[in-house]
């Protein structure tokens, strides 16, 4: 386990690419590399190894950590559908044998794994109970029911009542099934939901692409499903992936440019760099600047979190005050040495 996850992050590594995250196996409820890490007699009669499977993960993450300590390690469950029961069941196993990790993976198909309000309290509860941050690492909608007249496999999704209420296989259906579930993770209390990952945007049904590796010819049943048409053309889905627009409530999920605008507890913070994660006002020295109101003559409140050039005006105590050089952070009046001069 050691060996194989680490040449491969190292190969990455030579090629000048850094993995942000890795996951240490896919949808391992019931555990991996059966029947030794197993969760429960699947592969055979011997029952739970969950004491070999904690050393397989920890195993994974020492792998990760040593080819980059900064890479986040994921372990990645399924079926929110069966109750949270059977989530934390899971992790409540592996955390009693102090097996490390990063982040909380889900995987999340609709018409699948319940109701977003399913998906919702998972997030919540999981972020909760584990202290860490929790990302949809796989998620799709078909934007038909079609098959690719091309492929040899049916399509996976493909009949009218598989489909979730109010979410037709359309390319809107799509986009709009993509955007709930995002906003879902970002909203979930606790702000723990970091995002949500689209599997496979890519997997359209072109030679070379299909299920077995070993055969170009092979099918694809999922092609209905991808951000791609049948002609390889983007999807209105993909837009959904950008960074939410200014001007909205912040979310921890969120990626920011600078000088994006949101709302955080009734007050209003535009980013002076990129950003994502960091909670606008909680630090004086975040990427977030307070946006304030003029008052009548002109001139904002000051504020910790706003930069300041030489000739900004702020008001605070009841003057004016004029800023000499750049300055961030530094209270107007507190010494005669600092960058305010009082206005008269």
């Amino acid at each position: 386990m050691y060996e194989h996850t680490h040449e491969v992050l190292s190969a990455l590594a030579d090629a000048g690419i850094t993995a942000d995250y890795v996951q240490v196996g896919n949808e391992i409820n019931p555990g991996m590399m059966a029947p030794y890490g197993q969760t429960w007699s699947f592969a055979d009669d011997s029952g739970a190894h969950w004491d070999d499977l904690a050393a397989f993960l920890t195993a994974g993450y020492d792998a990760v950590k040593d080819v980059d300590a900064s890479t986040q390690t994921i372990l990645h469950l399924t079926n929110i559908n069966n109750g949270i029961g059977s989530l934390t069941w899971w992790f409540d196993e592996v955390t009693a044998r102090d097996v490390p990790f990063d982040v909380v993976g889900l995987s999340y198909y609709g018409y699948w794994h319940g109701s977003l309000g399913d998906l919702q309290d998972a997030v919540t509860t999981l972020s909760d109970r584990y202290d860490r941050d929790v990302v949809v690492v796989e998620t799709a909608y078909p934007f038909t029911l079609e098959d690719d007249t091309d492929s040899s496999w049916e399509n996976v999704i493909d009949r009218e009542s598989e489909l979730v209420q109010g979410y037709p296989a359309t390319i809107a259906g799509q986009a709009a099934a993509l955007r709930a579930v995002q906003d879902t993770v970002a909203s979930a209390p606790g702000g723990r939901g970091i995002g949500s990952v689209y599997w496979e945007p890519a997997w359209t049904d072109a030679a070379g692409n299909g299920w077995d590796p070993e055969d170009p010819t092979s099918g694809n049943a999922w092609e209905n499903q991808a951000l791609f048409d049948f002609d390889g053309q983007l999807l209105a889905g993909a837009s959904e992936l950008a960074p939410d627009a200014a001007d909205s409530a912040w979310s921890r999920a969120a990626v920011y440019d600078t000088g994006d605008v949101v709302l955080h507890d009734g007050a209003a913070y535009r980013a002076g760099w990129w950003t994502s994660g960091d909670v606008p006002g909680a630090s004086p020295w975040s990427a977030w600047q307070s946006v304030a109101e003029s008052d009548d003559e002109g001139s904002a409140a000051w504020s910790t979190t706003t930069v300041y050039d030489t000739g900004d005006v702020v008001s605070f105590d009841g003057a004016y005050w004029t800023a000499r050089w750049w300055t961030r952070n530094q209270q107007p009046g507190s010494t005669p040495y600092g960058p305010w001069v009082r206005t008269p």
